[in-house]
């Protein structure tokens, strides 16, 4: 579940989260305090809000498949998203349809984006990305939209960002 240490036993969450279909969430409850202790880091930040943001859809069954391509099953090269399905599509097979699908930013890829190792754009993708499918899933059914606080969030992850490059 999203705050596994919370909530119960975390290896029982587990096997839930697999018995429904969901990719389980990080059993250590120290990572995820740890995370938050980054939230003042712009760097950090915004890659961690993001990844909080899929893991709120994932929690309410609108998980996107970002572990193997849609159109190939294949698990690496994966840099695009169906905005129709949600799942991660190939380099390869992605190719002929960029223009029609989401960039998959490399701090949600697999294995993939150490820290701070990403963009603007890179950040800009992710919250491209997590906003389309929270919008479709989550907030439209509510007659609701994104909120001027995410943006705003955003916004201030990204002046930050431009700021300590430009001094740096």
């Amino acid at each position: 579940m999203l705050l596994p240490h919370v909530h119960g036993n975390p290896e029982q969450q587990q096997q839930e989260a697999v018995q429904h279909g969901r990719r389980p969430a990080s059993v250590d409850g120290e990572d995820r305090e740890q995370e938050c202790h980054h939230l003042d880091d712009a760097d950090a930040a915004g890659e961690l809000v993001a990844r909080f943001e899929l893991l709120i859809l994932d929690e309410l069954g609108f998980g996107l498949d970002l572990e193997n391509c849609a159109a190939t099953g294949e698990t690496t090269d994966l840099i695009y998203v169906s905005p129709k399905s949600g799942g991660a599509v190939s380099r390869r097979a992605g190719e002929p349809y960029r223009d029609r699908l989401l960039r998959l930013p490399p701090f949600l890829r697999e294995g993939e984006g150490g820290a701070n190792d990403w963009s603007d754009q890179d950040l800009q993708d992710g919250f491209r990305l997590t906003g389309l499918f929270l919008l479709r899933h989550v907030l439209e059914p509510r007659g609701q939209g994104h909120s001027d606080a995410r943006a705003g969030f955003i916004n201030a992850v990204t002046r930050q960002r431009a700021r300590i490059s430009s001094s740096a």
